[in-house]
């Protein structure tokens, strides 16, 4: 399973390391030093070429981010949102199939 995992903060990036070191799934770091624009200009890309989204950050950012692309369950990856403490973590998108 081939996994962006997206952060916007110090801490996030933390996580997002964590979660890629322990992880057995290809999870590819994707924060604000990815890309010389904003995430938001390479949305469709990573939403249509990943499993699965992480997000560390608020739900509100990932809906956002998310929103124009999602079509239906049996296309769309799998979304969850980390908050940026580690602490808790929210499924938005299930990914289905």
């Amino acid at each position: 399973m081939k996994l962006a995992c997206i952060s916007f903060t110090s801490s996030g990036r933390e996580i997002s390391r964590k979660l890629k070191n322990e992880s057995s799934h290809i999870i590819v770091e994707i924060n604000k030093e990815t890309f010389q624009e904003k995430v938001s200009n390479h949305m469709k890309e990573i939403f249509n070429n990943y499993d699965g989204i992480i997000f560390i950050s608020s739900t509100g950012i990932a809906l956002r981010l998310i929103a124009p692309y999602i079509e239906c369950k049996t296309k769309d990856p799998a979304v969850i949102v980390v908050d940026d403490m580690g602490k808790y973590t929210i499924s938005i998108l299930s990914g289905h199939i």
